[in-house]
């Protein structure tokens, strides 16, 4: 059975039929929401064993915990960015050494820079709890915009290989965002809540 159903048919054997409409929305529409975000945002601990999925092994839990809400997921994407683009700024020689020669040093530390500035943009987002739809651009942008490049240029031996993983590791990003996005409540649903 689809959890969706599960959840839509637990919300309604647990509450009195619906009594009329707020706001020219059905009652028994804003108590399965509200009852929704509960369900996405809960601790599965607390959450009663019927509700529990038992299908999922600890990764799959551990994913389902970081993806709960976006603030873990721009952390991530924060400290991943201020990494990788703080290394060649620092350290150019191991950053050739893993990423290849590189003849226009100057436009790899300018690339490096702007990763870090949209890393700790993101990371800033992710610390102070406050996720907006411009740094919900801001990171998938980033890391779509990344892993294009590295897979364009990888397969035209522009680039070394190696950025095919860096391209993984973007397209991960994206789908994790992806994920977490899909798992918000819908703002306008949570005002008319």
């Amino acid at each position: 059975m689809p959890h969706d159903t599960r959840r839509r048919e637990t919300i309604e054997a647990h509450t009195e039929p619906p009594t009329g409409t707020r706001g020219g929305v059905d009652d028994s529409a804003l108590d399965f929401e509200a009852y929704d975000y509960v369900m996405r945002h809960a601790d599965p601990e607390l959450l009663p064993e019927e509700e529990r999925s038992v299908e999922r092994g600890a990764v799959g839990r551990a994913a389902e915990a970081f993806t709960r809400t976006e603030e873990p997921v721009a952390l991530a994407q924060g400290i991943f960015f201020i990494a990788t683009g703080v290394w060649p700024l620092v350290h150019m020689q191991s950053f050739e050494a893993v990423a290849g020669p590189k003849t226009d040093r100057w436009l790899v530390k300018t690339v490096g820079a702007l990763v870090t500035i949209a890393g700790a943009a993101i990371a800033s987002a992710g610390l102070r709890r406050r996720i907006t739809p411009q740094t919900r651009v801001l990171a998938l942008a980033s890391a779509l915009a990344l892993a294009t490049i590295d897979v364009v240029y990888a397969r035209r031996k522009r680039i070394s290989r190696v950025y095919l993983l860096d391209a993984v590791a973007q397209a991960g990003l994206v789908v994790t965002w992806l994920t977490a996005i899909s798992r918000q409540p819908d703002e306008r649903s949570a005002v008319a809540a």
